[in-house]
């Protein structure tokens, strides 16, 4: 009689038609043996082992969820094996000690064999249901596959010395429970692994956003060490060939990119656009100010601007006809405060903060200068608190209320450059607005970081750069903001009335724009502020930064910025931990530990002396960050393409270069 079909398994036989009918793999040790040598009639009735990869969960009131955790789980922990879970009728549970099955001439236990899952699911069921004696039953909860570890770097650097995968973390935390408590205004408390790259790897597991990472161009070391170009882009690996381990050369993996509050790394997408904007203008020369190109990522020149602001409603809370993309940020200040800033005899100040971006302050300097003002009397600086770089809501709110009435203008930023501060923009604009201030802000570093509803807050007028958070390349052209009431075009006597502003020809309305009859029709809403005509080259490489925000959200992206931020200024206040009694800190985190007061930059204040050290191991460690002398470091783990596995790294060689242990 023809035997049924068996599937052989690392030396175990598997019942394919019982395992259809009951749901279950059913399986009949073959050649088992005790743990002595020789075996014995007991290994024939071991009992069923169930898979289990992850430890069962319970909930812990810290925030985080706290594993129960078997002998084995512990070992796979450690192994990166699946646990092997024993069910026994014995109350106590205790797991029978590991049998053996003979190989040849070769005792194996049963821990050493290869891991069964994977081989598991490549199995074919297919046999006809045939009884075959006495089986042992075995559940399986298979899983999810490990990703193969990737080859081990020959260089020497910390980086590389953390690029194979770990296990599973001990402690499970939960991502979504973290955003809620973060954006609550509530501090996360994270568990005592957090500092170990499987916890960073299991943050990224559930990092919802980790795909936009392949949108993007990121350095390498190699690259970074170009002299002279060559022709080639650095070769980028996807999240899929992390994930698998797929990287055998040091000089290939990508750099740790933490300078994104200073010039964003490059969308993938701009090479197409811009390569789009050059075959356009090669083939039909002026006619492509005119002219849709089919299977173009581009519209018209003429209406790329428009198109652009279309893209960055979402991005600053405002409608699409409230935002012009023009000139970039210091020029468009220049602009606002041209309609904005109409000192007289009384209101003639304008509020600013201790320490604005250099720019900024010559700015608003020269507006004040411009009017024959003197700086000294018009320009009111509001100073942090005595030690720190933080200026509290409540101390700019007295300011207005000390000058109010002698002020004409409120300038501020969205986040502060240097300490990394979140102002409390509808607060602030709302208390200056009741007292008949004009209200304006600097969102280059807010715009694209957190999120933003400048309509909603009545704001009259804002400024942002476009190649920080918005990653539009350096020096790429900038976008303002203009309150929709700000923007009516109305009609008296045959002429438009608006609100007056340095006037150029593309501010004018596209339906005269040609017309040379020489009577300025500005555009309705925030168009009619622009003067000149912006450039198809840059707003093409805008475009292709804006295409990235079209495949998440502010809110989104917000979310993961709170966690990850979090999560670093965890590990670096963990340093601070780990220095002696007594000793001089050595650095202190300037930014806000409120999470809803800061966006995803964190300023390191270093111990005087140590920022050259710090900077020239970053340099050698391939990790990109920026200094402000003299002791000062910002980090920016921007949520499109940063990691928690590259925070993690990143803390790993900032222990080195400051002498500290490296976990």
């Amino acid at each position: 009689m023809r035997r049924p079909r068996v599937a052989r398994v690392a030396g175990l036989r598997i019942n394919p038609s019982r395992a259809r009918q009951k749901g279950q793999v059913s399986i009949r040790p073959r050649r088992l043996a005790a743990a002595s040598e020789g075996g014995s009639s007991e290994a024939r009735n071991l009992p069923a082992r169930e898979f289990s990869g992850v430890p069962q969960v319970t909930s812990h009131p810290g925030g985080y969820d706290q594993g129960t955790e078997s002998q084995s789980d512990a070992s796979a922990r450690h192994t990166g094996r699946p646990s092997l879970h024993v069910p026994t009728s014995d109350a106590t549970n205790a797991p029978p000690a590991p049998c053996r099955r003979r190989s040849g001439h070769k005792v194996v236990s049963t821990d050493d064999r290869p891991v069964m899952a994977s081989t598991l699911r490549r199995i074919s069921l297919l046999a006809r249901p045939r009884s075959l004696g006495r089986l042992v039953s075995l559940p399986i909860a298979l899983p999810p596959p490990r990703a193969r570890p990737p080859k081990p770097s020959v260089s020497s650097s910390i980086t590389n010395r953390y690029s194979t995968s770990a296990s599973a973390p001990a402690v499970i935390m939960d991502f979504d429970a973290c955003v809620q408590r973060l954006r609550s205004g509530a501090a996360v408390k994270f568990p005592p692994d957090a500092n170990s790259v499987a916890f960073a790897q299991h943050m990224d597991g559930q990092d919802k956003l980790r795909h936009l990472r392949d949108e993007f161009v990121l350095p390498t070391k190699a690259s970074l060490k170009k002299k002279a170009l060559d022709g080639k882009l650095p070769p980028q690996l996807t999240t899929i060939d992390a994930v698998n381990g797929v990287n055998g050369h040091a000089a290939d993996e990508q750099c740790l990119y933490f300078v994104g509050n200073s010039l964003g790394a490059q969308p993938k997408a701009v090479r197409r656009h811009l390569d789009a904007q050059l075959e356009t203008w090669a083939s039909i020369g002026v006619n492509g100010h005119f002219t849709d190109m089919a299977d173009s990522p581009l519209t018209q020149w003429q209406d790329m601007a428009e198109d652009c602001a279309n893209k960055s409603a979402d991005l600053v809370g405002a409608s699409p006809d409230e935002i012009v993309i023009m000139n970039t940020l210091t020029i468009n200040l220049h602009l606002m405060m041209a309609s904005f800033y109409k000192p007289d005899a009384k209101r003639h100040k304008i509020i600013l903060e201790w320490k604005p971006f250099p720019s900024d302050h010559y700015a608003i300097e020269g507006q004040v200068v411009w009017h024959g003002l003197d700086p000294e009397k018009s320009m009111v600086k509001i100073e942090p608190d005595a030690g720190t770089s933080l200026i509290p809501t409540e101390k700019v709110l007295r300011t207005i209320d000390e000058h109010a009435d002698e002020t004409a203008l409120l300038l501020l930023p969205g986040i502060q450059y240097y300490s990394g501060q979140l102002f409390d923009i509808p607060r602030i604009t709302a208390y200056a607005k009741e007292r008949g201030i004009v209200v304006g802000w600097d969102l280059a570093h807010a715009a694209g970081n957190v999120e933003l509803k400048l309509h909603d807050w009545d704001v009259d007028f804002a400024c942002w750069c476009t190649y920080k958070y918005i990653n539009a390349g350096p020096g790429a052209i900038a976008g303002a903001y203009v309150h929709e009431k700000h923007g009516k075009v109305e009609w008296a006597d045959g002429r438009p009335t608006y609100r007056p502003r340095l006037m150029g020809w593309y501010g004018g309305d596209k339906s005269v724009r040609f017309n040379m009859d020489n009577m300025f029709v500005p555009t309705p809403g925030a168009a009619g502020y622009q003067a000149s005509n912006p450039s198809a080259i840059d707003l093409a490489s805008l475009s292709a930064a804006l295409s990235v925000f079209n495949k998440t959200s502010m809110a989104d992206l917000r979310s993961k910025a709170l966690v990850i931020t979090a999560y670093a200024e965890h590990l670096l206040n963990q340093m601070l931990t780990e220095q002696p009694a007594g000793e001089k800190p050595l650095f202190g985190i300037i930014t806000p530990s409120d999470p809803l007061q800061r966006g995803t930059q964190l300023s390191v204040l270093l111990r005087e002396g140590l920022l050259e050290r710090v900077t020239q191991a970053l340099e050698e460690n391939a990790v990109i960050c920026d200094k402000r002398k003299p002791d000062v470091i910002r980090v920016a783990p921007v949520p499109l393409y940063t990691r928690f596995e590259d925070v993690w790294k990143f803390m790993q060689v900032l222990r080195g270069a400051l002498g500290l242990k490296q976990q």
